[in-house]
């Protein structure tokens, strides 16, 4: 099995690339070159390392550059992780950054400072025409500036792609001298933070500063790599790579991007620079669909022929006229209310009895995950097994708990980076002061079924008690935790790779119940184990 996930995994890359290498338009000299002194430099040997030593190493540097992959909005949360965590040190945090030109400081300022809003922010410093990537990426680290906890300088200029480094190192070196007891994080592009770029002008203009060099998702990298759980490389003294996402995903949100800016005449620029980044299904994305299931069913070595392939509607806000008259069609009324709260709790779904599938909003991650349902409900159909209802709350339970299995599983194969709340995680939230009363029941009930994964009568009453709401929650958060650990025992430790055509049996053909979902569970949770398993920080 591993050599079609492998399979998959190539397949994929090479697609997303060439997609994404359709939209470029001819490049400069300077950029070829950067390009390929990037290409270069990530080929470099390297060794294996972890967080803790990366961490060390930001510590001990004055002065910190990460890399940006401008539509990709995981560069940005790495940044906003390790802002947070050095802002536990109590360590005055100052961050610069490519997209707001130097001559714009005083709209960083009065944005910081609570005296304009951000829509009079982006106006000021002209965000649409002069950097027009996504807001909700670099939101964050206004609100965190806006609380104090950080300070935010510009550092771009107009000018060739050297000259913009030039100018941004000048700038670096007046802001490390105003502020010689502080820390600096410069989020700049990822061609202009290799070693002999960005960073080698400061160090020629500073050079008693400390650095440390943070690259991200590099391709080069993530092939070399033996195991794809591990996170950090480190190529020198002072440089690494943080490996947190395949890079087939960021290639997929530079494709996203430029076909809703660059080809939809209705796409509405600002609202979408001021909502949360999610935008809507085009017409591309049921091919992207279609090439996912394919390739899932093919690396599943699941027997899916084109014509149930092909058998699905996908579908998003909107088309809510159409989702809510298929919903309407529901027999019982309790479920018809229920998937009309899935619609308004922004979720995904498959819609029981049709071949609808309801996506909130475009991902790679999400995607995948409906194409893994989408092959589950299609062999289900096939095997005859029944469809879900409110009947049996044990198997509506089941039925939501198999299909985020699946979905989770799926889009790991997709992005084996992906992660989610594990037991730990869960026990720890409890804890928690603010936790709210639906969120702590659904934490003490995901742990209570895990523990009473010995004992059938005592999951049958702990089901039976559940409202259906509380029941595909904690299905979901069930099936994704199975999920994440499944991954682990095939791919990770390589303990039940010999048994997949078990699992297989079990998780797709098989009908759903509490016996054979105690059996599942029990093979891939033997003892107590479980209990300290936590997710991953980056």
């Amino acid at each position: 099995m591993s050599s079609e996930i492998l399979g998959l995994q190539e397949g994929l890359y090479e697609y997303m690339k060439r997609k994404a290498s359709e939209f470029e338009v001819e490049e400069s000299e300077q950029l070829k070159n950067f390009k390929t002194n990037q290409k270069e430099l990530a080929s470099r040997d390297f060794k294996e390392s972890n967080i803790e030593e990366l961490i060390e190493s930001i510590k001990s540097s004055q002065l910190i550059f990460l890399g940006d992959f401008h539509t990709f909005d995981q560069q940005s949360k790495n940044l906003e992780r390790l802002l947070r965590t050095l802002m536990e040190k109590k360590e005055k945090l100052l961050l610069g950054v490519e997209f707001v030109n130097q001559n714009k400081q005083d709209a960083i300022d009065q944005f910081s400072n609570q005296t304009i809003t951000a829509m009079e922010f982006l106006e000021m410093v002209n965000y649409s025409e002069s950097w027009r990537f996504p807001w909700h990426v670099y939101k964050p680290f206004f609100e965190m500036a806006r609380k104090g906890e950080v300070e935010i300088f510009a550092l771009n200029t107009v000018g060739s792609l050297e000259e913009r480094d030039a100018n941004a190192a000048l700038k670096i070196r007046q802001i490390l001298e105003d502020n010689p007891d502080a820390k600096l994080l410069v989020f700049f592009g990822e061609l202009h933070i290799t070693p002999n770029k960005l960073p080698q002008r400061v160090k020629e203009l500073c050079p008693d500063s400390t650095q440390t060099i943070i690259h991200q998702n590099l391709d080069e990298v993530y092939w070399k790599l033996k195991d794809h759980g591990d996170q950090v490389v480190k190529f020198a003294e002072g440089e690494f790579s943080l490996q947190t996402s395949p890079p087939w995903v960021k290639y997929e949100s530079m494709v996203y991007w430029f076909e809703n800016l660059c080809e939809d005449p209705d796409f509405d620029l600002n609202q979408y620079l001021m909502g949360s980044g999610n935008m809507s299904l085009n017409s591309n994305v049921p091919e992207n669909f279609y090439f996912l299931a394919e390739e899932l069913s093919r690396s599943l070595i699941l027997t899916v022929d084109e014509e149930e392939l092909e058998d699905f509607n996908l579908t998003d806000h909107n088309q809510i006229s159409l989702v809510l008259e298929k919903i309407e069609k529901l027999e019982s009324t309790e479920l018809k209310d229920f998937y009309k709260t899935l619609i308004a709790r922004g979720k995904s779904f498959h819609l029981p009895g049709t071949n609808l599938l309801y996506c909130s909003n475009y991902s790679m991650n999400r995607l995948s995950y409906l194409a893994g349902i989408h092959l589950f409900e299609t062999i289900q159909k096939r095997e005859s097994n029944p469809q879900l209802s409110f009947e049996d709350k044990s198997l509506f339970f089941l039925r939501f708990c198999q299909q985020n299995l699946i979905g989770y599983f799926s889009s790991k194969l997709i992005n084996p980076y992906r992660k989610c709340d594990m037991y730990s995680n869960f026990k720890q939230s409890l804890e928690l002061v603010d936790l709210s009363f639906k969120e702590r029941k659904n934490a003490e009930l995901f742990m209570e079924i895990l523990d009473s994964k010995d004992d059938l009568n005592k999951l049958q009453e702990l089901l039976n008690e559940q409202d259906s709401i509380t029941l595909f929650y904690v299905g979901r958060f069930l099936g994704k935790f199975l999920g994440e650990v499944l991954y682990m025992r095939i791919f990770n430790e390589k303990k039940l790779l010999k048994r997949y055509e078990e699992l297989k049996e079990r998780l797709f053909m098989s009908q759903a119940n509490l016996e054979n979902f105690l059996a599942f569970t029990n093979l891939i949770l033997p003892g107590e184990s479980y209990k300290d398993l936590r997710k991953r920080s980056f």
